[in-house]
């Protein structure tokens, strides 16, 4: 006998599960279990390679009946207070290391047909959650045979490292009276990259000539989340030499050779096979050409000793405490309101996975109106 089918043997009256018997021996009420990626992310296979286990929660306000209060086995799953808010919650964990597909489950409603309750999915590689997806207000329709998708894509930090945005982001143009607060390209990566691969493998083209603009990157590492998972990623920015940028369009280039203190090579979009690079083209329109007008109005074609010295949106970064000429006004860290699809930003001022979109959180509860996992 499966070990599918010897669950239905065993099955309690509170939330039962049921693994893969045949469709002959479907119930009539039942929910479908099947967890999906964003292919644009990753794909099945990358997920499943990473992962060792697949911890579901089925969580229900007030409780499941005729579950024991101080917690316990209950049929094929576990029974305990997870979030710690006094009630118990139902727990399956499901190895999936050396899987070719996702689990598939099914589920009874036993004595809890008329209650709601939320699915979440964190995959596990080793103790570090690398997964996280879920759904809120899942119920079983008496009489119906149900599928609820459950997304689970993994967290960036394992994931290749791709490009989340730039600012100037794509097709923005710069005009005149924006160019005295232009100092530099910022590139935000997903990941901490190693910076021995971006001098040559990241640029920008003045595009009607086909040349490098003059200049040198700089490399943060910024704190980031994911879902509730501390993560840290790399920003890059670009220092055009003079602070100054003729009219035309320019375009933002990293390769594939890019890669991360892994050594694993920048991969824009899993929906293509092998590594792909990442571009983006902003313009800039001037009446004055350069040299003649510097792009900071403060303290002398951009020097400052400081943060006064600078526009209200920016800071003096200081090198020289007693000559400006050293020091430059530079942005203020922020989003820039240019979050890509899927990730909003967080108060840390950085990009992170938006927790609307994944159906939960590994720890706390998801803001429906930020998208943010709160405490």
């Amino acid at each position: 006998m499966s070990r599918a089918c010897l669950i239905r043997l065993l099955l309690a009256t509170a939330l039962p599960l049921l693994g893969g018997c045949g469709d002959d021996e479907e119930p009539t009420t039942t929910i479908r279990l099947r967890l999906t990626v964003k292919p644009e992310l990753n794909t099945e296979a990358q997920v499943l390679a990473a992962l060792d286990r697949i911890e579901f929660v089925f969580d229900a306000a007030g409780g499941f009946e005729n579950v024991p209060a101080q917690g316990g086995k209950v049929g094929p799953l576990d029974a305990r207070d997870v979030d710690q808010d006094g009630e118990m919650e139902l727990v399956l964990d499901e190895p999936v290391g050396g899987s070719r597909t996702f689990p598939l489950l099914r589920l009874l409603p036993g004595s809890n047909l008329a209650r709601d309750f939320s699915i979440r999915a964190v995959g596990f590689a080793g103790a570090q959650p690398a997964a996280v997806g879920g759904a809120a207000a899942v119920k079983f329709t008496e009489g119906e045979s149900i599928e609820v998708a459950v997304p689970l894509d993994l967290c960036d930090a394992h994931l290749p490292p791709r490009v989340l945005y730039t600012v100037p982001g794509p097709g923005e143009n710069i005009g005149e009276q924006d160019l005295k607060t232009f100092h530099s390209v910022r590139v935000y990566l997903s990941k901490v990259i190693d910076a021995s691969t971006v001098e040559r493998n990241l640029r920008v083209i003045h595009e009607p000539t086909g040349q490098p603009v003059e200049g040198g990157w700089e490399l943060e590492e910024l704190a980031s989340s994911c879902l509730g998972t501390p993560e840290k990623r790399s920003l890059a920015v670009f220092v055009v030499d003079g602070c100054l940028l003729h009219s035309g369009s320019y375009r933002v280039e990293a390769s594939s050779d890019i890669r991360d203190l892994q050594g694993v090579a920048l991969d824009q979009t899993a929906l293509q096979q092998g590594t792909d690079g990442f571009e983006s083209s902003f313009s800039v329109t001037r009446t004055v050409p350069p040299p003649y007008m510097p792009c900071s109005g403060a303290g002398g074609g951009g020097g400052c000793l400081k943060d006064e010295d600078c526009p209200p949106d920016e800071r003096c970064e200081v090198h020289d405490p007693t000559d400006p000429k050293q020091n430059r006004c530079v942005p203020l860290p922020d989003c820039g309101g240019v979050c890509p699809a899927g990730y909003v930003c967080s108060p840390e001022l950085t990009c992170v996975r938006d927790c609307r979109e994944a159906g939960a959180c590994v720890s706390g509860a998801c803001s429906e109106k930020s998208g943010l996992c709160g405490p």
